[in-house]
C-alpha cells in the first residue's frame, strides 16, 4: 500500500466493522446492574408465561392462578426496582 496518499496527520485506516464507542467503557457496576436486571426480567417473563400456559393446559384452577400473586408481585417489584436503578443510574452518567 502507498503510504504517500495519507496525510501526516491521519491514521491508517482499519479493516473491520468497528463501531465508534460513544462515552466511556462500562465499568463493573454497570455490568452488575445490567446482569441482574436482565435475570429479574427473564425471571419475570418465566413465571408470567409459565402461569398463563399452565392456565391454558388445565393444570391450574381460577383459584390457584389468583395465588400466583403472592409470588408474581416480589418479582415484579424487584424487576421494576431493579430495572429502574438500572436506567437512572445510566442517565447519570
Amino acid at each position: 500500500m502507498d503510504s504517500s496518499i495519507f496525510e501526516a496527520d491521519e491514521p491508517a485506516p482499519r479493516g473491520g466493522l468497528d463501531s465508534p464507542r460513544i462515552g466511556p467503557p462500562p465499568s463493573f457496576h454497570d455490568e452488575t446492574r445490567r446482569t441482574i436486571a436482565m435475570i429479574l426480567v427473564i425471571l419475570l417473563a418465566l413465571v408470567t408465561i409459565g402461569s398463563l400456559a399452565s392456565f391454558i393446559a388445565g393444570w391450574l384452577e381460577v383459584g390457584e392462578l389468583k395465588e400466583l400473586g403472592i409470588i408474581l408481585t416480589p418479582v415484579l417489584t424487584l424487576t421494576g426496582t431493579a430495572v429502574g436503578f438500572y436506567f437512572g443510574a445510566n442517565n447519570k452518567d
